[in-house]
């Protein structure tokens, strides 16, 4: 457990077991790693304010690589949303706004992955016709009740989405459920 937690190193730190913050999170410069894939361990930031996490680089050269969990009970709008600042090497930030739709408290968890998402190949088209090859995200959340909320996802070069806004404007994001 840490009351505060500052990222300042270039080469980053690992956690070797699930850490909470109970503060605020600072991701100056430098990734964070945590264990990869569900179930494992991640990075918590318990305080439910939505400033809970900062960074005096934009995030530009600081974010989770792995696991990351938070706490939340503010509703959302455009200006009012959790950040979750997950990315993967060096090069590949791809964070997560949450708007929050109750002032339900609830527990999210994020993580952003390259390749090929699970089961793929499975489509039920249509709607949708195929699914990212080069990247997806892992996210869940656990509520007392109900914890409605609205997600963005991000995207780069990187993420072969068209330039095009009529192919752009198509994109859906799916849900599976094993």
């Amino acid at each position: 457990r840490f009351y505060d937690l500052t990222m300042r190193n270039s080469a980053g730190d690992t956690l070797l077991s699930s850490c909470e913050v109970r503060n605020v999170l600072n991701l100056d410069t430098g990734n964070i790693f945590t264990r990869s894939g569900y179930g494992n361990d991640s990075l918590w930031v318990s305080n439910p304010a939505i400033n809970a996490i900062a960074s005096t680089s934009n995030y530009s050269t600081s974010w989770v690589n792995g696991r990351l969990s938070r706490s939340g009970n503010v509703v959302g709008s455009l200006a009012t949303f959790y950040l979750f600042p997950v990315g993967k090497t060096d090069t590949l930030f791809a964070p997560v706004r949450l708007e929050k739709a109750t002032v339900n408290p609830a527990v999210w968890t994020v993580e952003y992955f390259t390749g090929f998402p699970f089961d793929y190949l499975n489509v039920f088209s249509p709607p949708i016709d195929h699914i990212s090859r080069v990247e997806y995200w892992e996210m869940t959340g656990v509520a007392v009740a109900d914890a409605s909320a609205k997600v963005s996802l991000s995207w780069r070069g990187y993420s072969r989405v068209s330039s095009n806004a009529l192919f752009r404007d198509s994109l859906i994001v799916a849900q599976y459920i094993n």
